[in-house]
């Protein structure tokens, strides 16, 4: 069973293919600015582009910046928070 696509793919079409053990990522195109992006990564250069694209409906683009700061908060989150401190017995 193929693994399930980012959804952000809906917003793009692949215009060169992985190829497995040549290359990681494919490359894709903005279906709304026609804008070419190498090696696309859902997380990384696509949403960056989806978020800055000058074509994308307001509806779209809303929710794309609301994914993108639950993302970075879930991220952050765990990097902020220290781990418990143990507290030695005092004999």
């Amino acid at each position: 069973m193929p693994k399930l696509r980012h959804e952000i793919w809906k917003l793009f079409t692949e215009t060169v293919p992985r190829v497995k053990g040549q290359k990681d990522h494919p490359a894709a195109q903005c279906n709304a600015c026609k804008f070419d992006i190498r090696n696309a990564m859902p997380s990384g250069n696509m949403l960056r582009h989806v978020l800055t694209c000058p074509e994308v409906d307001e509806e779209t683009l809303s929710r794309w910046k609301e994914y993108d700061v639950d993302r970075r908060h879930a991220a952050t989150a765990t990097m902020v928070t220290p781990p418990p401190q143990i507290q030695e017995k005092e004999s």
